[in-house]
């Protein structure tokens, strides 16, 4: 049951009961939510849930926003039907009821995985390195310099390219750091 919070529950609740959202409207809200979590920028006003009839407009919105958490907390854990099941009748919901919402949630469940899959911050690994070397002759103001560059180019997997140029001193310091960043990893790996 941790996948659905208490506040959500009693919502949940009010899912269930068919006085307040009648079978074909819950049907229709269940997949309404899973098209707005696949296709946010089309649901933006919530207009579509004028098309599903409910006896108040504040309980459908509570309804929305609990089906919109369930579906996401079952599709985030790849909850299974039975697991499902348990939990929607926990939150009192008949079994035409249970039966729509995991027939429905079924025929999103791919791509609403894969959208979630999308969701987050990782960093972008690195693919590439390219290097240069440069022998500065003069400088912009005419002197003399006579000096040895590393310009080097990172490609990270999202596209970006990290561009920098430093001195022969400069580059084994990184190296060093890099080479001590790789000891500290295989270290963390034995443990």
């Amino acid at each position: 049951m941790d996948v659905v919070s208490s506040q959500n529950f009693a919502l949940l609740r009010l899912c269930g009961d068919d006085t307040l959202l009648p079978d074909k409207s819950f049907t229709n809200l269940i997949e309404i939510v899973c098209q707005a979590l696949l296709k946010p920028d089309q649901y933006k006003d919530g207009s579509e849930l004028k098309s599903i009839a409910c006896s108040n407009e504040a309980t459908l919105k509570q309804c929305f926003a609990a089906l919109m958490a369930l579906v996401v907390e079952c599709a985030k854990t790849d909850l299974e039907d039975e697991q499902l099941a348990i939990i929607l009748d926990d939150c009192a919901f008949s079994q035409k009821r249970k039966e729509s919402f995991i027939v429905t949630f079924n025929h999103f469940k791919t791509n609403l995985r894969c959208c979630l899959s999308n969701v987050g911050h990782s960093p972008a690994e690195l693919i590439d390195v390219h290097w240069r070397l440069d022998y500065g002759i003069r400088n912009s103001q005419v002197h003399k310099v006579n000096e040895l560059k590393y310009s080097l180019s990172l490609k990270q997997s999202d596209g970006e390219n990290i561009n920098f140029t430093c001195t022969r001193e400069e580059l084994q310091d990184l190296v060093g750091k890099l080479k001590e960043a790789c000891k500290s990893l295989e270290k963390a790996s034995q443990m």
